[in-house]
């Protein structure tokens, strides 16, 4: 059992605090070089005019939101120990089917979750009243309706709409989720893409979220979960 540099970032809490003109070299000095991250791959080196690290923040939030403000990316560590934050990933290409030249599966688990989209948000204004209505148009018209009320996090300076942007993205994408389990130990990474062409399912365009791989006396598997949209 180990714990990766990854986790690391997740264990540690950041110093709390207020950044003014930081940029990403910065935050990668201060909140990830420590833990043992030596490079990083990114398209541009952004600046953020004031930052604001809140209490209990780990550091890999502090990385995350900085990223999702400036780069609007993710961030990942790659197999080689690199952080990635790169708009487009070098993700690499699975297609999943059983037939001739194609990984082969034995397994397929598909979770649609129709409550956890969210319809519409309220957020909190300055007068401390939720009368900011912001509706997801990508949800109308669907049996179920939900609304949230959100205050806006300090961290996004009264930036209501670029929140309740990220926070509908979160909950659109956590609603969907196909688990596939292959009956070998495949090289496939988070963010990679994948194609599953199924006898009576066809997913052209998934993103891998999760990778688990076992070996044991008696099987040996590789169970990823991946769901639509970006990585």
């Amino acid at each position: 059992t180990a714990r990766s540099k990854a986790a690391m970032l997740l264990d540690n809490q950041a110093q709390p605090g207020i950044y003014r003109h930081v940029t990403l070299g910065e935050i990668f000095e201060k909140h990830v070089k420590p833990y043992g991250l030596k490079s990083m791959l990114a398209d541009s080196n952004p600046t953020l005019e004031h930052f604001f690290v809140g209490m209990g923040a780990s550091e890999w939030h502090v990385l995350e939101l900085f990223c999702r403000r400036t780069l609007s990316t993710r961030p990942r560590i790659n197999v080689d120990g690199v952080l990635d934050l790169r708009q487009n990933k070098s993700g690499r290409s699975l297609t999943i089917h059983n037939a001739v030249g194609g990984q082969i599966y034995s397994e397929l688990s598909v979770t649609t979750r129709r409550q956890g989209r969210v319809s519409c948000v309220y957020l909190k204004g300055k007068d401390h009243r939720y009368n900011i209505c912001v509706p997801n148009l990508s949800a109308m018209g669907n049996e179920i309706q939900t609304k949230r009320y959100l205050e806006i996090p300090r961290e996004y300076e009264g930036d209501g709409l670029k929140y309740t942007k990220e926070y509908m993205e979160q909950k659109e994408q956590s609603c969907f989720f196909v688990d596939i389990l292959m009956p070998r130990i495949v090289d496939v990474c988070v963010a990679d893409k994948v194609n599953f062409l199924g006898n009576t399912l066809r997913f052209p365009d998934l993103v891998v979220v999760g990778v688990e791989q076992e070996m044991n006396g008696s099987a040996v598997f590789t169970k990823l979960k991946a769901h639509m949209g970006r990585g």
